[in-house]
């Protein structure tokens, strides 16, 4: 309480009136500095695109894909493609990013392409249970707003493009493998027909599906057994046998 007491605060203010000159100076210039960076440093403006990358809705219960690259996985692939040194060179030239493109070379054109694009991804959260799924941030950066719009949006365009080049050419790939596989089945099928007949042709008589052998088996089934009057069935055998009792029970009734 005595310390606050001492603080003599006319001192201070005279201190403050006396420095306000050196004060306002500071001021004035970090203010100029600051204006002048801003009027006379380039111009920078970013462009910036999302791209929704999902995995398959169908379970892989369901339906096995016989490619088991992931969405993420083949944009990972695209993107490799799409920020090589022929593709960031090509978008160089394509949309005049460099007024002075004369004069660089072209691997300072490439660093500098390199450094103005960049692609994120950020993970999205999904319930429990849910696909995966990530959406890709795509940007650029340049002094022109038209031409950073006009870059980013072409970039999505060919990766869209590159991405179903890439599942119709596996797709291509799988059915021309399913198409060799049927092939070769049917070759293979075709052959084992071909060697049955064969076979066929060669033991026709000791087939069980030979009309001999099914003569064979009928006249065997239907022969009479022994002691038994031939060409005669046992119900005719056994009719006959009646009949001849009858005939004598007949003959003994008679006076």
């Amino acid at each position: 309480m005595n310390a606050l007491s001492n603080i003599d605060l006319r001192f201070y203010m005279w201190l403050f009136v006396r420095r306000l000159p050196l004060f306002l100076f500071v001021a004035v210039v970090t203010g100029a500095v600051a204006i002048a960076l801003t009027l006379y440093l380039p111009r920078s403006y970013q462009a910036t695109a999302k791209v929704l990358v999902e995995s398959p809705q169908i379970p892989t219960d369901m339906a096995k894909s016989t490619v088991p690259t992931g969405a993420a996985e083949r944009f990972q692939i695209i993107q490799e493609d799409v920020l090589s040194r022929h593709s960031l060179l090509a978008l160089a030239d394509r949309f005049d990013v460099y007024e002075n493109m004369a004069e660089m070379t072209s691997t300072d054109m490439y660093d500098d392409m390199l450094t103005r694009t960049s692609i994120t991804p950020v993970p999205v959260e999904v319930p429990s249970g849910g696909s995966a799924a990530t959406v890709f941030h795509i940007s650029f950066k340049s002094d022109q707003p038209e031409a950073a719009a006009r870059l980013v949006n072409d970039l999505v365009a060919t990766i869209l493009e590159k991405d179903v080049e890439l599942r119709t050419a596996r797709a291509t790939d799988t059915v021309a493998f399913f198409s060799r596989e049927t092939q070769r089945l049917d070759d293979a099928l075709r052959s084992v027909d071909s060697r049955i007949l064969a076979f066929k042709n060669e033991h026709i008589n000791a087939l069980p599906d030979s009309v001999d052998f099914r003569r064979n088996q009928q006249t065997g089934s239907t022969a009479a057994p022994s002691g038994a009057h031939p060409g005669r069935s046992d119900i005719e055998q056994t009719a006959g046998g009646y009949a001849t009792a009858s005939v004598r029970q007949c003959d003994t009734g008679l006076p």
